[in-house]
């Protein structure tokens, strides 16, 4: 989680491979044209944030507050943020147990 992982200091962990657990804080995902296709985006827990920049593409159901895993490298570039190598967004209610049609018969 964001927040643990700030809590036990980020100086500690410069330069490490993290994965991070959060939600993409509304309004923060941004596109960047260049050579490289870049996204930008805050990765929140508990209020408690991280910037976080991935080059390539993203998962398709990656929007503002979704759940997301982050992987990649913590660095401190004027600024601290984690340079992304993997990011997996979860599907909202997508692989949820949904409740039963009533106008199914149930197995037996």
């Amino acid at each position: 989680m964001v927040d643990e992982l700030i809590a036990s200091g980020l100086r500690a962990h410069a330069g490490e491979i993290v994965r991070v657990h959060g939600f993409v804080e509304a309004g923060s995902l941004e596109r960047v044209y260049g050579d490289d296709l870049l996204h930008r985006f805050r990765i929140l827990w508990h209020g408690v944030g991280l910037p976080v920049q991935v080059s390539g593409r993203l998962p398709g159901a990656l929007r503002d507050q979704s759940e997301v895993i982050v992987t990649g490298q913590l660095v401190d570039r004027g600024g601290w943020r984690i340079e992304g190598t993997a990011v997996i967004a979860r599907c909202p209610g997508k692989y949820d147990g949904a409740p039963p049609r009533p106008d199914l018969p149930a197995f037996k």
